[in-house]
């Protein structure tokens, strides 16, 4: 089979059609890692499935460690994870880069083969003193628990008890899963809890959303309507609680009005 034409015929019509209207990756006819470079000549326009198979070809033409390295990486996702591939293509895919692998980086021909002990690269700190001294600092100055900015206290629903931290409320209620007790407001060892500030309610076995999530932030727009949620604010311009957010990490408005967090 001619690869080589079938190749050319698929940059030949990527070349002359408009580009199509969905996601589109751009291709480069000469692989750059074989002397081509980024002008307008040497780029084509493909759909995902189309560059997933121009690197096919590639690998078929020129079959050396470059080709067969582009053609692997072709079998992650691309966009919204979407795959590119069908399951005999990713057969081949790997397949070819094991066998690249075996032939060229295993055995003698490993940088590391024989290198052991004192001879081997990773053997003993190659560390100086003075990154060992920075890593110790670093160490020292990390937070924990209660000591971190994020850290919210903790409560027990049934016996009102107050905790700095989840670990604090561990040393006491050693059953169950407290961490997930404060997501779902289900149980922990038959106690519920929830965060200090929080609106508690319990929901077996759901997770926490809106203003009963821990995390949660109020928002206020610049008429000065405070909302407890994004959603709550959403609905006020009727558009979604992500619009919003997103409005406010931009800091743009969203249907003609600034929000922002309290």
């Amino acid at each position: 089979m001619n690869y080589s034409r079938i190749y050319e015929n698929l940059i030949f019509s990527a070349k002359n059609r408009k580009k199509p209207n969905c996601y589109c990756e751009k291709h480069h006819i000469v692989p750059k890692s074989m002397g081509g470079d980024d002008s307008k000549e040497n780029l084509a326009i493909l759909t995902a499935r189309e560059h997933f198979l121009a690197h096919w070809l590639l690998k078929k033409i020129h079959n050396n460690k470059q080709m067969i390295y582009a053609f692997h990486s072709m079998t992650k996702p691309v966009g919204n994870n979407r795959q590119r591939y069908t399951s005999h293509s990713f057969k081949y895919a790997r397949e070819a880069m094991a066998k690249w692998m075996k032939e060229n980086n295993s055995g003698k021909n490993n940088a590391l083969f024989g290198k052991t002990g004192e001879k081997s690269p990773n053997f003993g700190s190659k560390r100086t003193e003075s990154a060992k001294l920075n890593i110790s600092k670093a160490a020292k100055n990390r937070y924990l628990n209660s000591d971190h900015p994020n850290a919210r206290k903790i409560i027990c629903f049934e016996t009102g008890d107050i905790f700095s931290s989840i670990s604090e409320a561990k040393k006491t209620f050693t059953k169950g899963n407290i961490s997930y007790a404060l997501k779902s407001g289900g149980l922990a060892g038959g106690y519920h809890f929830f965060y200090e500030g929080c609106d508690f309610e319990k929901k077996e076995n759901k997770y926490a959303s809106g203003g009963n999530h821990h995390f949660h932030k109020k928002i206020i727009d610049e008429l000065g309507n405070v909302f407890n949620t994004s959603a709550e604010a959403g609905k006020s311009v009727n558009c979604t609680g992500s619009a919003i957010t997103i409005a406010i990490k931009k800091n743009k408005k969203c249907k003609g009005r600034m929000f922002n967090y309290v």
